[in-house]
């Protein structure tokens, strides 16, 4: 359920920017908006994937001390 919260967290401004990101995109370089919207879900799964195993191993560490 963490990384849903996380995943919650991280989408919901990274479609305020993707979106804004595609329109500016597709003016400046002709480049589509599937390309630039794809490209950031791909950018917001892997920071979610980051987060979440830095947050595990925290947790999960045995200090040898």
């Amino acid at each position: 359920m963490d990384i849903l919260k996380q995943f919650a967290r991280v989408v919901v401004p990274a479609v305020v920017v993707l979106g804004l990101g595609a329109a500016l995109t597709l003016l400046a370089t002709g480049l589509s908006a599937a390309t630039v919207v794809t490209v950031g879900l791909v950018a917001v799964l892997v920071t979610v994937m980051a987060r979440f195993a830095i947050r595990r191993a925290r947790r999960t560490e045995t200090p040898y001390w």
